[in-house]
């Protein structure tokens, strides 16, 4: 099956595209330094990269994600919202009969931050294509080449290990490698629907941190950082060109991203779970 992967030299892009590969499909890497070059914000790349293809699966992340870039069209809304519907009209025009759509945990188009909602519209837009389809919300994702996770490792030098808010936000890390299978099983079996994906644990942000520390084999303790502090630094980073941090990114680090995996893994049989 020649099957398109958007995003597919990102993070979790790539890992789908090998996952692919490695079940015999001729999966193509797309993106803007990819296998085929194509733009989101581009209708006649992405028309151009879909023909021939039976079937896309949309891992577009904007860069530095999740911290947004207007400027640079790096938003939540120019990428996920605008960049999927125009995925799903090119492959519609295209024929590809099948769209699989990497969004994320409490996507919701009336949701109340608008991360959730413009993932919520995206997945609007997928279900309402009348194109076979299968949509998967994942929790935290970690892997070889994470860029959320390893945003920590340089802290962990400080004496200190700095914690955003009280750390007790509730995640369940899931390892990008059982992303990308259950994007192939689901591709091989023609599975439907939207489904959720989190890993075995529940953690909170204190766990994962000390989980970080011992892999690295450092002792510190935690300290944790008032929000409020480290909204009043982000609100002042925003401004400058390539912000290492923003407000809103704040508020995103800040919410539990909890998954039901139940009904993929009765829709998958021998969906791997793999720890952090």
């Amino acid at each position: 099956m020649r099957v398109v992967v958007t995003g597919g030299t990102g993070f979790i892009g790539g890992a789908v595209v090998e996952e692919l590969r490695s079940r015999g499909h001729d999966a193509v890497a797309a993106s803007r330094h990819g296998d085929v070059r194509v733009d989101v914000g581009d209708p006649g790349t992405l028309r151009a990269a879909f023909d021939g293809a039976d079937a896309v699966v949309n891992c577009v992340q904007f860069t530095n994600y999740p911290i947004e870039n207007a400027r640079k069209g790096r938003t939540f809304d120019e990428v996920d919202r605008k960049g999927t519907e125009s995925q799903v009209g090119a492959a519609r025009d295209a024929g590809v009969a099948r769209f699989l759509y990497l969004s994320g945990a409490g996507a919701d188009p009336r949701g109340p931050k608008h991360w959730f909602r413009a993932k919520g519209a995206a997945e609007a837009a997928v279900r309402g294509s009348g194109l076979s389809h299968f949509v998967l919300r994942p929790s935290w994702v970690f892997g070889p080449r994470d860029v959320a996770l390893n945003r920590f490792v340089p802290l962990a030098r400080l004496p200190l290990m700095p914690v955003i808010g009280p750390g007790t936000q509730r995640l369940e890390p899931v390892f990008v490698r059982d992303v990308a299978w259950a994007f192939g099983e689901a591709l091989d079996r023609g599975t439907e629907g939207t489904f959720e994906i989190g890993g075995p644990e529940r953690l909170t942000m204190d766990d994962v941190e000390r989980t970080l520390l011992r892999v690295l084999g450092r002792r510190r303790r935690l300290l944790h950082v008032p929000a409020g502090m480290i909204r009043t630094a982000a609100r002042a980073l925003a401004h400058a060109p390539g912000p290492p941090l923003t407000p809103d990114a704040v508020e995103f680090l800040l919410n539990d991203a909890l998954a039901d995996t139940a009904p993929l893994v009765a829709a998958l049989p021998g969906l791997p779970r793999t720890r952090l």
